[in-house]
């Protein structure tokens, strides 16, 4: 019996060792998000500011910058870019200024440039 309680604590012990297996991210839908489409979004649309940081945009990778705004969660970030934001963080036009975005274009950036900024 005591064996069997050692491996189990060394079992929990070695689980929190493990880093968890990367999940892919999802729209607020629940719908898995296509990040290599919000590549192409991020590209043609929201680099121009996040790869600079005009406007007060966070640049793209800044783990440290980017970690307050995670923190609020995917779906305001979501929010934030399909509505635009202006606040103490900057100001972002709706859609990063391009209205023909869909909202699965956005979500699909918004998850590309979390999955950059961890």
């Amino acid at each position: 019996m005591k064996n069997i309680i050692l491996v189990g604590i060394v079992l929990i012990l070695m689980s929190a060792c493990v880093r968890p297996a990367a999940v892919a991210p999802t729209h607020p839908n629940g719908r898995q998000v296509d990040l290599a489409w919000g590549e192409t979004v991020y590209l043609k649309n929201c680099a121009r500011c996040h790869d600079t940081g005009a406007n007060g945009a966070q640049i793209l990778g800044d783990v440290d910058g980017w970690r307050s705004r995670i923190a609020r969660g995917v779906p305001q970030l979501v929010s934030n870019a399909i509505n635009g934001y202006s606040g103490a963080l900057g100001y972002m036009p709706p859609r990063g200024g391009n209205p023909s975005l869909s909202h699965e274009d956005v979500a699909a950036a918004t998850a590309y440039i979390i999955e950059q900024s961890k």
